[in-house]
């Protein structure tokens, strides 16, 4: 074997080595939860602002709220989390060869404010946080078609998820 062979070998070798280090230990799912709320026990979900022109989206994203938020905090009145949502809107991101829609993009714009009442601070203050929802309404392409309600469903269970990481685990 050459030289050049041999460096080429060990650079092979040593690249399949760390592949494989980071396939089982890079993709592993553990992860660091920052401490930096461990003073706060306990939360209230203030009912959502809603000045949508869907009533009921209010109530929905206050449940999802109250439930995502409390699998880590009772109800008390350590921290406070209010929100507005601004704007809910979907729009076609795609359409078939008849020119209908076939994908479209779910949204909600949203303000919100989480408070420390414990040491008497604001934790985040975020204003005009949008966040999208994608879904098809037909089949063959890889995911379940989804109407309106199931989607804005998906929607809001996602965001609510998007959320509590941000905000109570700091990921």
């Amino acid at each position: 074997m050459t030289r050049t062979q041999t460096i080429s070998a060990m650079m092979i070798a040593a690249f399949a080595w760390t592949s494989g280090f980071l396939l089982v230990f890079g993709g592993c799912g553990y992860h660091s939860v920052s401490p930096y709320l461990n003073h706060i026990d306990t939360i209230t979900i203030v009912p959502v602002t809603n000045q949508t022109q869907l009533f009921e989206l209010g109530d929905e994203m206050t449940t999802a709220l109250q439930s995502r938020f409390r699998s880590k905090w009772t109800t008390g009145q350590d921290s406070e989390l209010e929100m507005t949502l601004l704007e809910y809107d979907y729009e076609p991101l795609r359409f078939d060869v008849n020119n209908q829609p076939e994908r479209w993009r779910m949204y909600v714009r949203v303000n919100y404010r989480f408070y420390d009442n414990v040491e008497n601070r604001i934790i985040t203050d975020v204003e005009d946080y949008e966040f999208h929802y994608d879904f098809w309404t037909v089949t063959g392409r890889g995911e379940d078609p989804e109407d309106e309600q199931t989607a804005r469903g998906n929607l809001i269970k996602e965001f609510t998820d998007a959320l509590y990481y941000t905000i109570a685990e700091q990921w």
